[in-house]
C-alpha cells in the first residue's frame, strides 16, 4: 500500500498492456512470477536501460509522448530477447473469444493435456488458473458489453446471462474484484467514463499494438 501511495505523488503514471505471448520476452519471466506483485522495473531490466528510458517519459512534452517512449523500450527489450513464445498461448487465446464463453472444460480438449498442466501453462502466461481467467473474461464480456454495445447489467441473478457463476453473491463479488464496483454501481455512475478509456485504448492499439492508453 506504501509504495502504491507514493506512485500517486509521481508527476507523471505511464503504463503498456502486455499480450501474454510478449510477457515473459519484455519481462524475462513467466506471468505468474508477477501476480499481484509490485516490481521494480530495474530488478527486471538493467538499471542503465531503465534511467534511459525514464528520462524520456520524464522529458516528454505530452502524455502520448511519454507512453511512446515506454512502448519502444518494451518494444525493444522483447525484440532483442532470446525467449520464444508459447504457441499454444493462441489456443488459449481462441478458447477465450469462443462462442458461449470460454469452459475449462473445453479448453482442456482442444490443448490436449490433462488438466493439471493445462492449469499450469495457464497460469505460466496469464498469471491466474483457467477458471479464474475464464470468469475474468465472462465480467469484462458483460462489462464491455454494458460500455460499448449500450446491453443492461444483470443486477438480480439470471441463469442465462451468468453462466459460470454459482450465484448471485457470487457474480457481485467476481465483478466487483475485477472491475472494482458492483454491478450496480458500475451500470449507474462509471458506463461514461470506461467507454472513453476504452475507446482511448482500442485508438492507440491502432497505432502501435503494444500501446494501450488513456
Amino acid at each position: 500500500l506504501e509504495r502504491a501511495l507514493q506512485l500517486l505523488t509521481l508527476p507523471r503514471l505511464v503504463g503498456v498492456s502486455l499480450p501474454p505471448a510478449s510477457l515473459a520476452r519484455a519481462l524475462g519471466d513467466t506471468a505468474d512470477a508477477f501476480t499481484d506483485r509490485m516490481v521494480d522495473l530495474s530488478d527486471v531490466w538493467r538499471r542503465s536501460c531503465v534511467e534511459r528510458s525514464l528520462a524520456r517519459i520524464w522529458d516528454a512534452p505530452t502524455d502520448a509522448h511519454a507512453v511512446a517512449a515506454l512502448s519502444d523500450a518494451v518494444k525493444a527489450r522483447t525484440e532483442t530477447s532470446r525467449r520464444t513464445s508459447d504457441p499454444r498461448i493462441e489456443v488459449v487465446g481462441r478458447w477465450l473469444g469462443s462462442r458461449g464463453g470460454p469452459r475449462v472444460d473445453r479448453l482442456v480438449a482442444s490443448l490436449g493435456l490433462s488438466v493439471r498442466q493445462t492449469e499450469r501453462l495457464v497460469r505460466k502466461n496469464f498469471g491466474v488458473g483457467p477458471k479464474m481467467l475464464e470468469l475474468n473474461y465472462r465480467v469484462l464480456g458483460l462489462s464491455v458489453s454494458a460500455v460499448v454495445g449500450g446491453a443492461a447489467l444483470p443486477e438480480a441473478f439470471e441463469e442465462e446471462a451468468l453462466a459460470g457463476f454459482a450465484d448471485q453473491s457470487h457474480y457481485i463479488h467476481t465483478f466487483k474484484r475485477f472491475i472494482g464496483y458492483t454491478p450496480g454501481e458500475y451500470a449507474r455512475g462509471h458506463a461514461a467514463r470506461e467507454r472513453a478509456l476504452l475507446t482511448g485504448r482500442w485508438r492507440a492499439g491502432a497505432r502501435t499494438p503494444l500501446t494501450l492508453w488513456s
